[in-house]
């Protein structure tokens, strides 16, 4: 900045200003006032910029420029990178009473020195300062950026979420020149996104820690400025990309399929990688990703690395690390054979997921790990231990007595060196399993083995004795630990520990509350009630809850669902679902309609009547985000009824969706298409289509599979893709003399479904005014096309004639 403004002040040699003291000697710079301070046992300070106090001599500015003159007012701010966005620092805009003039080759300026007071409560935080001069309402802001400045840093914080994917910037934490923390907060940070052709592309006033959201592309180079300031610089990486310099990068592209490790970074320092919402997959192989050593991120002798919405999958190991210091932040490491390996380190985890076939975290060589509200199969903890290893249990030992009760919570501990220590505390929800109450609940920890061992068992059929190899906790007895429970937090917290096995909270259930006297009338709710469950079946919902016709208080209907759906991240599923009208009048408008998460796909199932008394099966469309984390989701379904022009939810019934990491994929995405096909009866039409293929391979044979419908008699076409492609595919309608009808289009590659879309058609006669237009058209068309023709032939008689008088 400094070089810059030295250019611009030869540039411009009648343009320049500076802060000076009150004996005309430069400032250097202007500290942070704190109010904590004292002097002679007296406290002072402003908690800010404040010029005039016991940290910062009075200021004052002087100013050279062709266009000051007597009445113009100054001003001192923090500016934009383009200069639109302003924040005045002064406590009132001194008037210029006074000027001298100067001359030089180049012109005539006007110079005056005038005393100017930075205000408590507008120089907060650090930054660039700008000069201004004020005529009227009109503003001059051609000086430079002055040579001092408000000393001080900032923390660029970036969340990215999608899809679409939206980046997320915050100034997390801003420092004074001495690294101290400033904790004020006003919407006084004005946000720069400059990219890298150095022209800003977002920019936006707002308070420390407020989010910035910014949904255009990162292409790496882009750097954030606030109040002036380079604060950060963005570099985009490919996955598996060689890192070794100190910087601040954003994974471009998700991984698929991998069969070798994947980042590695040795012997560096200060490095931040944010995935996004991007993920790096293993090819699931035992002589691929899953072979022994194999580590999709490797960290070695480094500090200060950050890994941040990492996503990571079917490798050996998710992540290693060894004599470095990491900090880890969301989003999982799963179906690895291990998450994570930590050796002679110390390691920070916050909000991940760890769901892995061996162990979850492992640390050993004097290793020390934090773990702040993370997330393992069968538990919920913050810890800090020194070599140990941790992990779900999938077959946790028997409770302690049959008077406590489990809140589903449950860890184990292995030692994994001669000083191992752990403390542990499990997070509880709002509503605690099992009626357990939270001031009755205490850690245990168990005491025994799990082992394999033959258990003799007698055939009932021939009283003949068989072995069967039994898996389980035995020899085994519960110890209560010294448990503090803190509401606040939701937290149980345990003591430290040397001793290691398994951990988990149990309690008793409470009281309940005694009724009230007299007993209050039931108070009637004003939206119907719901089905709950999983799948298999709901409880009948009776809709009549709210004011409606008297004949919609029949109408009970009920919702069958299949007990899970299993797809991989990406695939593209069908559910089956049986729906029952159990009341005593028809139903009519039935629509059923999955509600999926961001990113996700589906469609709606729509029945246009159900008789009183009669079931019928229905189909609805879904497919999880790509790159969802491979997990256990409860999606609801709404089932929802037309009445007296009015949308009543009659059903909610919760569908269990398991998503498992991604195999050989065959998908592709329609990203642009006609929502709406108007079309006249029994008229056929072709229709585009624009998709993306996101699988693994190319599909060759895409058409559309066509069921039975009221509006479409057929459905022809057939189109091929490559992996990666995006394309336009076409298909021809034809359809009968129905009016609207919601149809999902579905399309099969060998017979599996690779997408699918909603499309309403209109089916109508156009009105009279149209067909008159197409009439008229066509008319004018031939008049055209008979009038070029005359012309042709009268041109051509005419040269014809010419060339026999030659």
């Amino acid at each position: 900045m400094v070089v810059f403004l030295a250019l611009l002040v030869q540039a411009h040699a009648l343009i320049n200003a500076s802060l000076l003291s009150y004996n005309n000697s430069e400032i250097d710079y202007l500290r942070y006032d704190r109010s904590d301070s004292y002097d002679q046992g007296l406290r002072y300070g402003s908690d800010s910029y404040m010029d005039h106090t016991r940290t910062n001599p009075d200021a004052f500015l002087y100013l050279c420029h062709p266009n000051l003159s007597v009445g113009h007012k100054a001003d001192l701010a923090y500016t934009s990178f383009s200069g639109n966005l302003t924040q005045s620092l002064l406590q009132f805009l001194p008037q210029i009473h006074q000027v001298q003039s100067e001359s030089d080759p180049n012109g005539t300026y006007y110079c005056t020195t005038i005393d100017v007071d930075l205000s408590s409560s507008k120089s907060l935080f650090p930054g660039l300062i700008q000069p201004l001069f004020w005529q009227g309402n009109i503003s001059y802001s051609s000086f430079p950026y002055l040579s001092q400045r408000l000393n001080g840093s900032y923390d660029i914080g970036i969340t990215i979420e999608g899809p679409p994917k939206t980046f997320y910037l915050s100034a997390s934490t801003v420092y004074d020149e001495n690294e101290q923390e400033i904790s004020k907060s006003a919407p006084q940070l004005l946000f720069s996104i400059v990219n890298g052709s150095n022209h800003s592309i977002m920019e936006k006033r707002v308070s420390p820690r407020e989010q910035l959201a910014y949904s255009g592309q990162i292409l790496g180079g882009e750097k954030v400025y606030v109040n002036g300031m380079l604060s950060l610089e963005i570099q985009t990486v490919q996955p598996c990309s060689e890192i070794n310099e100190s910087g601040y990068y954003i994974l471009n592209a998700s991984l698929y399929n991998h069969s070798q490790s994947c980042f590695t970074l040795n012997n560096t320092q200060d490095i931040s990688i944010n995935f996004g919402d991007e993920l790096i997959d293993g090819d699931d192989s035992l002589n691929g990703s899953k072979q022994e050593g194999v580590c999709s991120i490797t960290i070695e002798n480094s500090k200060n690395i950050t890994l941040e919405n990492l996503q990571t999958q079917q490798f050996y190991n998710g992540l290693c690390i060894t004599n470095s210091t990491v900090n880890l932040f969301g989003i999982g490491s799963v179906e690895n054979i291990n998450g994570a390996q930590i050796s002679s380190s110390v390691v920070t985890i916050s909000n991940v997921l760890f769901r892995n076939n061996n162990t979850d975290i492992s640390a050993t060589n004097s290793s020390r790990v934090t773990l702040v509200n993370v997330s393992v199969d069968t538990a919920q903890i913050s810890s800090e231990f020194t070599d140990s290893s941790i992990k779900g249990i999938s077959a946790p030992p028997n409770p302690p007595s049959s008077s406590l009760s489990d809140i589903n919570q449950w860890i184990e501990y292995t030692s994994t060196g001669n000083e191992s220590w752990a403390q542990i505390s499990f997070h509880y929800p709002k509503d605690i399993p099992n009626n357990v109450i939270a001031d009755n609940i205490s850690i245990y920890k168990y005491n025994g083995t799990y082992e394999r061992y033959n258990q003799s068992l007698i055939n009932e059929t021939d009283n003949s004795t068989y072995q069967v190899e039994q898996q389980d906790w035995i020899n085994g007895n519960w110890t209560q630990l010294y448990t503090i429970i803190s509401p606040s937090d939701s937290l149980i917290i345990g003591p430290n520990i040397s001793s290691f096995s398994v951990f988990a909270p149990f309690g008793f259930e409470g009281d309940p509350e005694p009724e009230p006297d007299p007993t209050p009338e039931p108070v009637s709710v004003s939206s119907p009630s719901a089905g709950s469950g999983g799948g298999g079946g709901a409880t009948p919902s009776r809709i009549g809850q709210k004011e409606l016709p008297r004949f919609a208080e029949a109408v009970e209907l009920e919702l069958s669902l299949p007990d899970n759906i299993t797809l991989m991240q990406g695939e593209a599923g069908e559910v089956v679902f049986n729906l029952s009208n159990k009341g005593e009048v028809n139903a009519f408008n039935i629509t059923v309609s999955p509600r999926v998460l961001r990113g996700w796909d589906s469609t709606n199932a729509s029945i246009a009547s159900l008789l009183a008394l009669n079931s019928t099966t229905g189909t609805f469309q879904i497919a999880p985000y790509e790159k969802a984390l491979a997990q256990t989701y409860y999606i609801p379904v709404f089932v929802d009824i037309k009445i007296a022009e009015e949308q009543v939810r009659a059903i909610t019934q919760v569908m269990k969706v398991i998503v498992i990491p991604r195999g050989t994929l065959k998908r592709i995405k329609v990203i642009e298409y006609p929502p709406v096909i108007e079309m006249e009866p029994f008229s056929t039409q072709t229709v585009s289509f624009l998709v993306d293929n996101i699988g693994d391979l190319d599909l060759k044979n895409v058409t559309i599979q066509h069921d039975p419908s009221e509006c479409l008699t057929n459905i022809t076409g057939s189109n091929s893709i490559q992996r990666g492609e995006t394309k336009s595919f076409l298909y021809t309608f034809t359809v009968t003399d129905k009016g609207v009808c919601d149809y999902n289009i579905k399309m099969y590659e060998e017979g599996e479904l690779v997408g699918f879309v909603p499309v309403t058609f209109v089916i109508e006669e156009p009105v009279l005014w149209q067909k008159e237009i197409v009439r008229y058209s066509i008319l004018l068309i031939i008049v055209a096309l008979w009038t070029v023709l005359t012309v042709y032939i009268l041109r051509r008689k005419k040269a014809k004639f010419e060339e026999e008088d030659q």
